[in-house]
Parts: C-alpha cells; sequence; structure tokens
C-alpha cells in the first residue's frame, strides 16, 4: 500500500472518527448506512425506470450496479485491502438484496421510506447520543464517500476475528439488517 492511500484513507478516516465516537451512535450507523445503501440502490433504479431505461432483463439494475461500481473503485485505491474486501463484500450482498427485491416503479415508495427512517435515525443519534451535528454538515460530498466504508472499518477493528467471508455472519448480518 503506498504512502498517498494510507494518506488519503486516513484523513478521510479521521473526519469521520471526529463525528462518532459514541458507541450507540456508531451502532445506529452500522445499521442504518447499509440501509440507506440499500434504498439509494432501489431508487437509483426507479430512478432509471422513470427516465425510460429499458426494464427488461439487467438493464433495470444499471443505476445501481454503476453505483456501486463507482464506491468500490474509490474504496480500491484509497483503502487498505482488508477493509476494501470486507466493504466489497458487504455492499456487493445488499446490492444484490436490494435489486432481487426491486420489481420498477412500485416499489421505489418503500424504498423511499427506508431512506427517511435511515436519515431520522441517524439525526437523532447524533443529536441525543453523540450530541454533536452530522457529519455531512461539515463535508457532505466526504461523508457520502467515507460512511459506507468506515461502519466496515469499525466492524473490522472492534469486532476480534470479524470477517465478511464466513457464509454464517452473512446470514447474521442480513437477518439484522432486512
Amino acid at each position: 500500500m503506498s504512502d498517498d492511500k494510507i494518506t488519503v484513507y486516513q484523513k478521510n478516516f479521521n473526519f469521520y472518527r471526529k463525528y462518532h465516537n459514541n458507541i450507540g451512535n456508531i451502532l445506529v450507523h452500522i445499521v442504518c448506512i447499509p440501509l440507506l445503501v440499500w434504498s439509494i440502490f432501489g431508487l437509483s433504479n426507479g430512478l432509471g425506470a422513470y427516465l425510460g431505461l429499458s426494464q427488461i432483463g439487467y438493464y433495470k439494475y444499471l443505476p445501481s450496479i454503476s453505483i456501486y461500481t463507482s464506491y468500490m473503485l474509490y474504496y480500491y485505491v484509497i483503502a487498505p485491502k482488508k477493509v476494501f474486501w470486507q466493504t466489497f463484500y458487504l455492499y456487493l450482498i445488499i446490492l444484490i438484496n436490494s435489486n432481487s427485491y426491486y420489481s420498477g416503479l412500485s416499489t421505489v415508495l418503500k424504498y423511499f421510506i427506508v431512506q427517511i427512517l435511515g436519515w431520522v435515525f441517524q439525526i437523532a443519534s447524533h443529536k441525543y447520543l453523540e450530541k454533536n451535528s452530522p457529519a455531512l454538515l461539515s463535508g457532505i460530498v466526504q461523508s457520502f464517500l467515507s460512511a459506507p466504508i468506515f461502519i466496515v472499518h469499525e466492524l473490522v477493528d472492534n469486532l476480534s476475528g470479524f470477517s465478511l467471508n464466513y457464509t454464517a455472519l452473512f446470514y447474521i448480518l442480513y437477518k439484522i439488517v432486512f
């Protein structure tokens, strides 16, 4: 790993850490951020349908796959390998689940409700648990780029032996989040 990767990643992690120190707030984020990503995948597919993207075959999933690919390319460039691969696996599962649930514009309302609830819980956890403002008020782009990988970083750092390579953990995480 080059020094540039360490520097960019550490800079982003320091920004994230400044706003996330309370364990309750971190746990809320560990649950809500994957749900927000899940709903963004579904909403992006719905937007594609609304804009006329073919809903035949896998074309209907092109918006969510594009978002996933963009994030993973960015993370591949900046993140330590262990955190990158755990992030890759977690969000791949979420992408597959979101796309399997998506059935056109009729499901968009459900994704939208998850999006609203995810934000409400995160903002409330900042206000009442962390007693600060969400990071996105100081750096919206950095927040949206950093949050998905840093919840994985929290899990990798704080759970001894955490690895998303284990099928049992996938099943447990799936049951907790969905």
